[in-house]
């Protein structure tokens, strides 16, 4: 024998800032905490460096559905970090074999595109007496 389904009614409470974060079964507070999560972990990595403000956007929009006569409530949020910017990196143009210059620069030493590589350097004798300095 099937069982009847009880339906749990709840009592209903006003939209407003104090009930914002049960709005979609309580995922609105969750995603908030998630972002502020977010935001404070990126402020622990880079905010002394940067000093720039971290935000978070909520927008609460309210639309009234003509098809079935009814309003409903969704909430938007966002938030906004300051863009990512790595150190500058020294490079040297060159023209390659076809006579188009490219940019080159050194992988491990950024301050230094010129900066002669290991397999550049010239061969030292070995019976040549080691250099003075």
């Amino acid at each position: 024998m099937a069982r009847k389904r009880q339906k749990i009614t709840t009592e209903v409470v006003p939209v407003c800032m104090d009930t914002l974060g049960e709005l979609d079964n309580g995922n609105c507070k969750r995603i908030v905490d998630q972002l502020i999560r977010a935001i404070m972990h990126d402020l622990d990595d880079r905010g002394a460096e940067d000093g720039k403000p971290r935000s978070l956007t909520i927008k609460v929009k309210v639309e009234f559905i003509k098809v079935n006569g009814r309003t409903v409530v969704t909430p938007v949020m966002d938030y906004k970090l300051p863009p990512r910017v790595a150190h500058s990196t020294v490079t040297v143009e060159r023209a390659d074999e076809g006579g188009q210059f490219q940019l080159y620069f050194q992988p491990w030493n950024a301050e230094n595109a010129n900066q002669p590589v290991f397999n550049q350097m010239t061969e030292v004798d070995e019976d040549s007496p080691p250099p003075k300095g």
